[in-house]
């Protein structure tokens, strides 16, 4: 514990700064910050218990509603895909997937959360686990829009059409994405809406002025694409 305080400290004191973004920080380091009264804004979702504004797309609330649409739609299984981390919003994208389904009309359906670490060969693995088993889901939501590429990869791998057999949601958008073919399903978000929101508090804190809404959350964009259906009667 005694080296990433060391680590923090070094940083804080040896660059001049009037207020720190902080990026992917976790609940330690958002902590650390707290503690020492040092000036920063989170780019990201804050840590349960912390005070520190902060800015994000709202994480739990994308989750649940992918979870919302792929029940819509008639799937009971459903897996979501995500990089084990202490990153507050993935655990929020782990909440609200599971609290979609839980809160459903359907109690017959399923929600799991499957963990990697995060590689190719993590997904890689992830997947071949999933679609070994008798039952394997037929609604999977992808929680990092490059991951989307490796589950998609490994779904072709494994013989899965999409979306005839498994309907595939992907949590971030990225550009690349409109040249997917099939176009994903996913959520979008305007980097610069998210960029004016980031620096309105930012100037707001280097000004030493109140920021009214110091943990605003934006909801992104669903953008239908071509990689969710109706499950196939007798899909396995």
């Amino acid at each position: 514990r005694a080296k990433p305080d060391l680590a923090l400290r070094q940083l804080v004191t040896q660059h001049r700064h009037g207020c720190w973004i902080l990026i992917l920080s976790n609940a330690a380091i958002q902590r650390w910050f707290e503690k020492h009264d040092v000036r920063c804004v989170i780019a990201g979702s804050v840590a349960a218990g912390i005070q520190l504004p902060s800015r994000d797309h709202d994480q739990r609330a994308v989750c649940r509603h992918a979870a919302g649409m792929l029940l819509g739609l008639g799937h009971r299984r459903l897996a979501l895909i995500i990089t084990r981390s202490e990153l507050a919003g993935d655990l929020e994208s782990a909440a609200g997937f599971v609290e979609g389904v839980q809160v459903s009309r359907h109690p017959e359906a399923t929600a799991e959360v499957c963990w990697h670490d995060g590689t190719v060969p993590g997904i890689c693995n992830a997947m071949r686990r999933l679609y070994a088993r008798d039952d394997p889901p037929t609604g999977l939501l992808v929680a990092n829009a490059f991951h989307h590429l490796t589950v998609m990869g490994m779904l072709n791998q494994l013989g899965r059409r999409i979306p005839r057999e498994v309907s595939v949601i992907s949590r971030d958008g990225e550009a690349y994405m409109d040249y997917e073919v099939p176009v994903p399903t996913r959520y979008e978000a305007k980097p610069q809406q998210f960029a004016r929101s980031l620096l309105e508090v930012v100037n707001a804190n280097l000004l030493g002025l109140h920021v009214s809404r110091p943990y605003l959350r934006v909801m992104p964009r669903f953008v239908r694409g071509e990689t969710i259906a109706a499950p196939r009667p007798g899909s396995p």
